[in-house]
């Protein structure tokens, strides 16, 4: 069985070889520059000599005095490091040499004997390069040897340095906590043994505190959710009860009405009186549609959609709405844009949306609306703005939630938008809301183009 690596073993090997790698380069590129150096130094030695000798030999062509010339050859050669020495003429005669001539080209300057242009002669100047290789040799010994005594005290010196400091917390801390299951997105097979137990422990921790914090936030949000829904639905039962209260109270009176303007519409003759009474038996069963719609928000809504036109629909509840609207601060509604296709929506739901949106524009401080109709292959949708004082972003963040209204107490329920989604929503149709602030709010009803994809006709 293989024997697991410890961070001792690897702390170890890998400076020890990282050490023993810089102390081999450093010790190369040192032997390397001190030879070139040493070599350097006798090979400007030797020139300097072959000038020198050049000159006197110079001198001794133009007097002929060789005798001279061989004793002095003589008394340089008997210098240190100097192994050979020699004048020779431009015909190739030799006037004077000592000591012995090398076999190879190492150590060897030539230097030219010239007087002006005229080339008389050339000196040689052999120096012996073994005292140079002998204190290379030397110096490489004594860099290798000081080098690795450096690297052993530095080695040592970071082992127990890191020994303190690293490895014994982490066995500490490795055996102190328990294993846990493996983790295969952990490179497992290149960590050390102490790192390896360390992370399987922390591993398994870790999945244990987020399972936990997972599980306590979803029973958080079961029971927020359970409490705000047992909530909603006894302010339901309560509004339920009272709009049965309020439709058996206002049923009469409304059908009366209704009924006292169709008799008086077939007994009319004047065509602007026949068009009042359509209007007040109009509104009469919108009353009708509102009441049973606020039952609705006790049960579930039971829209009555057909195709209808939503431009000839927002034209007629602008026409009646802008007198309200312009009492309460609205200067300026503006209509934009057409829908040619019918729509799939029960009339009662559109003017509720209107009437909702366009009503609360006015609560808060518009001046000017903008309804615009756009339409494709498959939707038409109404953009409503407006340029009032914005809403709160604790109201926008539960705006179509049953009781949420951003009004004074006894301004409004909090029902009116929430009735609405739920009504579109039962016919296919949805609203939303696109923007609030400082400079106005804007909102989108999306309905079905009828007939089309999944839509009755």
């Amino acid at each position: 069985m293989k024997q697991p690596t410890t961070l001792s073993a690897m702390l170890t090997l890998y400076i020890g070889g990282g050490l023993l790698a810089l102390g081999l380069l450093l010790g190369l590129i040192a032997l390397q520059g001190g030879g070139r150096l040493l070599e350097q130094a006798f090979q400007d030695k030797a020139e300097a000599l072959a000038r020198q000798l050049a000159t006197i030999s110079l001198d001794a062509l133009l007097i002929y005095d060789y005798g001279t010339l061989e004793r002095y050859l003589h008394d340089l050669q008997a210098q240190p490091g100097v192994r050979y020495l020699s004048v020779r003429r431009a015909d190739g005669e030799t006037l004077g040499e000592a000591g012995i001539a090398p076999q190879g080209a190492a150590g060897v300057v030539v230097w030219p004997i010239q007087l002006g242009a005229n080339h008389l002669g050339e000196v040689t100047v052999a120096y012996d390069v073994s005292p140079v290789r002998e204190a290379v040799r030397r110096i490489a010994l004594l860099g290798a040897l000081s080098l690795m005594g450096a690297v052993g005290l530095l080695y040592f010196w970071l082992r127990r340095v890191l020994e303190l400091r690293l490895v014994r917390p982490v066995q500490a801390l490795a055996d102190q906590v328990g294993a846990s299951p493996d983790n295969p997105a952990l490179p497992w097979a290149r960590m050390p043994e102490e790192l390896r137990r360390v992370a399987q422990a922390l591993v398994g921790m870790c999945a244990q505190v987020e399972e936990s914090g997972r599980q306590r936030e979803l029973a958080e949000r079961q029971a927020r959710a359970a409490t705000e829904r047992m909530c909603r639905d006894q302010r339901l039962a309560s509004v339920g009860q009272m709009a049965a209260g309020l439709a058996h109270g206002l049923n009469t009176p409304l059908g009366n009405i209704i009924g006292y303007a169709q008799q008086a519409r077939r007994g009319a003759t004047d065509p602007r009186l026949v068009e009042r009474l359509g209007v007040i038996e109009e509104q009469g069963g919108v009353c009708a549609s509102i009441v049973r719609n606020l039952l609705d928000s006790a049960r579930p809504p039971e829209a009555r959609p057909h195709p209808l036109l939503l431009s000839d629909k927002l034209d007629a509840s602008v026409l009646l709405m802008r007198p309200v609207l312009r009492d309460q601060g609205v200067g300026l509604i503006e209509v934009s844009g057409r829908a040619a296709s019918p729509i799939w929506a029960d009339p009662t739901c559109v003017e509720q949306v209107l009437f909702n949106i366009m009503t609360n524009a006015a609560d808060a401080g518009a001046h000017t609306l903008r309804l615009q109709v756009e339409e494709d292959a498959r939707q038409v949708r109404l953009t409503l703005r407006d340029d009032g004082g914005g809403m709160s972003e604790a109201i926008r963040a539960r705006l179509f939630q049953p009781f949420v209204t951003g009004k004074p107490p006894g301004k409004g329920t909090g029902l009116g938008l929430h009735i609405c989604k739920t009504l579109l929503n039962s016919v296919g149709a949805d609203i939303e809301l696109l923007e609030t602030g400082p400079q106005g709010t804007a909102f989108r009803v999306t309905w079905q183009v009828a007939g089309g994809e999944g839509v009755a006709p």
